[in-house]
């Protein structure tokens, strides 16, 4: 398959990944669209996940391992890596845990190349759990506007999910290194003080692993880094002090429940919240 003009490149970070590696990219190279590349960096893997990534090299000639890291630097500074070898106009974000639905990559640059005003385009998800049963369908609200008045409430996109234009990226430089977790969320700020416009497609475009465990993951340490995610992303977005205190007071408070009152909290909150509507 001829891969020299190709306009889009996905970027992935690997660390011990071996569990759902083949699923993942197995979904990638049964894209309908074909015209991408893949870049890979492994982030100092101590499992399988290198011998599976070796396999994919010689099945697919789009999959290009990057580097091996010999010590781990965390998602962050390895997705900057990456975007620093893209040289295609579209740039894609995908995580080696989830897996693609076969249309994701056609209807994300199908929408980008009639859309021009759009730079960063994501999609809706079906929850998946680490025993592959499906859950909720996350979503996600579709338009510019939409998207902003959710902004200072919780993340208004799904990382993986996501395609940019690359000019959009190297305008922001990427991503901000002084948060190993939440990257996405920083960057989707910067990019809309700078004037970027954002949308989401109304489809289920990726399955999206979501660990069972992942509320008692989410301790005290992860609510104060959002917290302090939205306190500097409301400022750049040069919102009043209020409703930046609001917006980063929320997260503590929720860093500050027990996890019995945590559970019960979100399963009200899914009620709500647009995400799940």
């Amino acid at each position: 398959m001829d891969i020299i003009d190709a306009k889009l490149t996905i970027i992935m970070a690997t660390y011990n990944a071996e569990r759902y590696l083949d699923n993942c990219l197995e979904s990638i190279a049964r894209q309908t669209y074909s015209n991408f590349k893949v870049h890979i960096i492994d982030d100092a893997s101590k499992d399988q996940t290198l011998t599976i990534l070796k396999k994919w090299l010689t099945k697919d000639r789009r999959f290009t391992l990057v580097k091996k890291h010999e010590k781990n630097i965390g998602l962050t500074k390895t997705l900057n890596e990456l975007i620093k070898t893209c040289q295609t106009d579209y740039i894609a974000r995908m995580d080696a845990d989830d897996y693609m639905h076969a249309d994701r990559l056609k209807q994300q640059i199908d929408f980008l190349n009639t859309h021009s005003t759009i730079s960063v385009v994501g999609s809706w998800a079906q929850e998946v759990d680490e025993h592959n049963v499906t859950g909720k369908v996350r979503k996600a609200p579709i338009n510019h506007h939409d998207i902003e008045k959710l902004m200072i409430k919780v993340n208004p996109l799904i990382h993986p999910t996501v395609t940019f234009r690359r000019e959009a990226l190297l305008q922001t430089e990427g991503y901000d290194e002084r948060y190993r977790y939440g990257q996405d969320y920083a960057l989707w700020f910067r990019l809309m003080a700078e004037g970027y416009r954002f949308e989401n497609i109304p489809e289920k475009l990726l399955y999206y692993r979501l660990p069972s465990t992942h509320i008692e993951k989410r301790k005290l340490k992860f609510r104060l880094r959002e917290a302090k995610i939205r306190w500097r992303g409301t400022k750049l977005m040069r919102y009043s002090l209020i409703k930046r205190m609001v917006s980063a007071g929320i997260p503590v408070i929720v860093g500050l429940m027990p996890t019995f009152l945590l559970k019960y909290a979100l399963k009200l909150r899914e009620k709500v919240d647009p995400r799940y509507q």
